[in-house]
């Protein structure tokens, strides 16, 4: 029995993101758009970015710690 081959993905692209959503052209999707925010809840300082089209995870900004 024969499978269909999983769809091919590019490789994860990373972003240099800031503690600020910003504008991005999404390598998954290749929509431009800004990133939407989720924050960690155990690290208040830590900030994931996601497509806000696709949802892919583009990138983590973690605040320096002083």
């Amino acid at each position: 029995m024969a499978q269909d081959p999983s769809p091919i993905r590019p490789p994860p692209v990373y972003f240099a993101v800031g503690p600020k959503s910003h504008e991005i052209t999404c390598p998954y999707c290749k929509v431009v758009g800004k990133t939407r925010l989720v924050r960690s809840l155990l690290r208040c300082c830590t900030k994931r970015h996601h497509c806000s089209s696709c949802g892919e995870y583009l990138g983590t900004y973690r605040r320096p710690q002083l």
